[in-house]
């Protein structure tokens, strides 16, 4: 099997091209799953979330940040209603925070969330053709993003990890075995995790952990949708607002892209001339293209796509501000688009 040289191991290509041409399956381990119930739930959650989860009705759901009274970014969750409770889809790295988070500032409300994960583990199934392929295997398939739809054990969500068209299956764990035997029948394969990464990195799609982490505010995630406008009190809302209505936003995530063999590594800075304007948080190797891709913090007059700025490892590179290859997942189609 080919191998493409990555920055610190080799990748196997094949679920690669699987993923950006046709469909393939990943596992997601260590993902959270809570269950808020109680008839405060959604008042709860409203307050304690970006997303605007009062316009969500059962089958429907969203994208949202959890942040603390500063408006930094505590974890991010998939948010889907179900008729009788409410599900929050959460990295492994945000789990717990968002845990502490809820219980902390959960009080006079009527709501009360249950750990899921010990029964559910969480299946990927993304690529151009995964709808096409996965309806063969669950029927019929929600339609909008971070809609849910029951499955006769667990769940099938609109949501994508790599910012390819995808969807998110939460099986019970005694079931795993037999959904994958299930997808393979159906003609999709398996991607591995690096495979996936890659995937990601490339379309520009932050993940929480990684990309995302409490030293940024909210609005410098930049992801369309994420933070809802209008909706009323929320936990950080006052410095997220005092940010838009002043202009006060300097810094945004943004893809790059930098030459195959530059050994730029997660940390390095980004400078015009003797200024540090930017930081690389994460890098792949892009075995389409043989560049690599990254995703980094740039400030605002350096983040448009074609800028070009310099690496400040000692290597003397440059670093290309990218033009989004998914305009969904995408930092910068956020800020070009705002422009």
């Amino acid at each position: 099997m080919p191998e493409i040289a990555g920055v610190t191991s080799p990748i196997k290509v094949s679920g690669y091209f699987a993923l950006t041409e046709a469909a393939a399956w990943f596992r997601l381990p260590g993902r959270g799953l809570l269950a808020v119930s109680g008839e405060d739930r959604v008042r709860f959650l409203n307050a304690m979330l970006t997303g605007d989860v009062r316009k969500l009705t059962a089958g429907e759901g969203c994208y949202a940040f959890s942040l603390d009274a500063r408006g930094r970014v505590v974890a991010d969750a998939g948010v889907y209603v179900l008729a009788d409770k409410i599900l929050l889809d959460t990295e492994p790295e945000g789990t717990a925070a968002l845990r502490d988070h809820l219980e902390h500032h959960l009080i006079a409300d009527d709501a009360e969330w249950r750990a899921l994960e010990d029964e559910y583990c969480a299946i990927a199934v993304e690529g151009p053709q995964s709808e096409e392929r996965l309806r063969a295997v669950c029927g019929e398939l929600p339609a909008h993003p971070y809609g849910i739809a029951s499955l006769p054990s667990g769940w099938v969500a609109r949501n994508s990890a790599t910012g390819l068209p995808g969807f998110r299956l939460w099986t019970p764990i005694s079931s795993l075995a037999d959904w994958i035997e299930r997808l393979g029948a159906a003609g999709i394969p398996p991607a591995a995790p690096e495979e996936a990464r890659c995937v990601r990195i490339e379309n520009g799609k932050p993940r929480f952990g990684e990309e995302i982490t409490i030293r940024f505010l909210g609005p410098e995630i930049n992801l369309p949708g994420a933070i809802a406008t209008g909706k009323g009190c929320y936990l950080g809302q006052e410095v997220v607002e005092r940010v838009r209505s002043r202009s006060l936003l300097t810094r945004a995530l943004a893809p790059v892209t930098m030459p195959e063999h530059t050994r730029i590594v997660a940390g390095a800075k980004l400078l015009v001339g003797d200024k540090r304007v930017g930081e690389v948080l994460s890098v792949a190797c892009s075995p389409r293209n043989g560049v690599l891709r990254g995703i980094a913090i740039v400030a605002l007059p350096s983040a448009s796509p074609g800028t070009t700025l310099q690496c400040g490892q000692g290597s003397g590179c440059e670093v290309t501000i990218s033009a989004p290859s998914c305009p969904e997942g995408s930092a910068a189609a956020r800020l070009e688009g705002s422009k």
